[in-house]
């Protein structure tokens, strides 16, 4: 019976959760505060202001998750950050008779 009452339990936060989403919103205020915040010229620069710290905290614990989670994905990604685009396949040239593809 306790273990049913556990999992009942334990599915309803998680599904309030999916549903409010708080991590989501915490992430979205973050950005909020970096840069939004910034185009606003009410209220000077942006690293003035209390929220800002708090969004570079938030920033610092989503890239360690990121590094406890996947690791190895998110060296690469570090990595390979500023790497140019692949270069882009020709342009398709069109015969101006027919209207088709060469």
């Amino acid at each position: 019976m306790t273990v049913a009452l556990v999992a009942v339990i334990a599915y309803t936060v998680g599904y309030a959760a999916a549903c409010y989403r708080p991590l989501h919103r915490i992430d979205n205020w973050a950005w909020d505060q970096v840069h939004r915040r910034n185009r606003d010229l009410r209220h000077g620069p942006a690293r003035r202001r209390p929220g800002w710290f708090a969004a570079q905290a938030v920033f610092a614990v989503e890239i360690l998750g990121l590094l406890a989670i996947r690791p190895r994905q998110m060296v690469q990604e570090f990595r390979h950050r500023h790497d140019p685009p692949p270069p882009r396949s020709p342009a398709v040239r069109i015969n101006p008779v027919s209207g088709e593809p060469r």
